[in-house]
């Protein structure tokens, strides 16, 4: 009778047990890995909504940064007589080519780029206008510039692929600079001309 008992009963009741207890185990791990996968979903989804709050904060602090650049833009135009260009003449040579870069770009040039302090071949600047290259020397002189800077800009133009070799500056040019310049076709940018750039 206790052999039929426990043949009928309590191997039965024993194994059912044994299923139910498996199974609750591996309910409660699929529970648990549940948790995990929708946790770190939602840390995933944390950090990007930080991240894209991030990327549009700097978004706007470069807006901000570009508008204070146009209103000091602007305010300098309207208190500066442009016939007077004696802060120009006040820079020093690194800082009339980070000028002529502004420059340049507000006068409708794309892909203001200075070349290198050293070993430039006699090139400060180049730029893109209407798909022309121009390679362009910069020179804040108190005097006429002569030939040498006709000569580094025509060489500098040849070694950079350009179309237009170019001498800006804040002076003027001897009358044999314009002869070559004109024999080499580079452009002479003289005072005036970097008034009219202002004007605009």
């Amino acid at each position: 009778m206790i052999r039929l008992f426990i043949n009928i009963i309590f191997y039965p009741l024993v194994f059912t047990c044994n299923l139910f207890e498996f199974l609750f185990k591996a309910f409660f791990q699929l529970i648990i890995k549940l948790i995990k996968k929708i946790t770190y979903h939602i840390h995933l989804f944390i950090i990007k909504k930080k991240a894209d709050n991030l990327d549009q904060e700097l978004k706007n602090l470069q807006s901000d940064i570009n508008t204070f650049e146009k209103q000091v833009d602007n305010y300098i135009q309207r208190n500066t007589d442009l016939s007077d260009i004696s802060f120009i003449d006040n820079m020093d040579g690194l800082e009339f080519e980070e000028y002529t870069c502004k420059l340049l770009r507000k006068n409708g040039f794309d892909n203001v780029i200075k070349t290198k302090a050293s070993g430039d071949f006699g090139i400060d600047v180049l730029a893109e206008k209407s798909g022309i290259k121009y390679a362009i020397q910069c020179k804040n002189y108190n005097s006429p510039l002569s030939n040498k800077c006709v000569q580094e800009a025509y060489s500098g133009k040849q070694y950079y692929n350009c179309h237009v070799g170019v001498v800006l500056t804040n002076s003027t040019f001897t009358q044999h600079a314009r002869d070559l310049a004109d024999k080499n076709g580079i452009l002479l940018w003289d005072r005036s001309h970097l008034i009219k750039m202002l004007e605009k």
